[in-house]
């Protein structure tokens, strides 16, 4: 096949736009059912229940990914609900303090402190505060607690479902 102008056209018209849908594709954000792990953009570690336990108020954690259940979220609505304990991800009565940590407590209606906007920038915000979810300071260790903090496009308030 000879490359004239057209056929190079359309050559590289295609392969933009096969770019342009897979990069839209990745970066869509979540719709209601979406379920998976949500693994920090900074750290590379999944949102978890702190030691699995099944209890309100249990503060929420990143730890290495893995199948458990206690990694698994599920997007209701604009509530993510844990797949082992059934509670949803929530700041402590919508507290407005910077640094608040994140917990799972029973999925309530109306409780718009366990109400997230997954956004264009893979952010959590939360509807009560306004806040996003974040590693404190991006840190690696396992183990460390998720907190909400000023929303900002970094990678430790980035959440990408795997």
């Amino acid at each position: 096949m000879v490359a004239t102008p057209t056929r190079m056209f359309a050559v590289a018209a295609a392969t933009a736009a096969t770019a342009a849908l897979a990069l839209s594709l990745a970066a869509a954000p979540a719709t209601a059912g979406a379920s998976g792990r949500l693994m920090n953009g900074a750290t590379d570690l999944c949102l978890a229940v702190g030691k699995s336990e099944v209890k309100a108020g249990k503060k929420v954690i990143q730890w290495t990914c893995s199948d458990n259940k206690d990694q698994q979220w599920i997007y209701k609505g604009r509530k993510l609900v844990n797949a082992k304990t059934g509670m949803c991800l929530a700041i402590a009565r919508g507290s407005q303090v910077k640094g608040k940590y994140a917990i799972q407590w029973p999925c309530t209606d109306g409780g718009i402190e366990q109400e997230w906007i997954y956004d264009d920038l893979q952010r959590l915000r939360n509807r009560a505060t306004g806040m996003c979810l974040a590693v404190g300071k991006g840190e690696r260790k396992k183990g460390k607690w998720i907190i909400q903090w000023t929303c900002r496009d970094t990678g430790e308030q980035a959440w990408l479902w795997r």
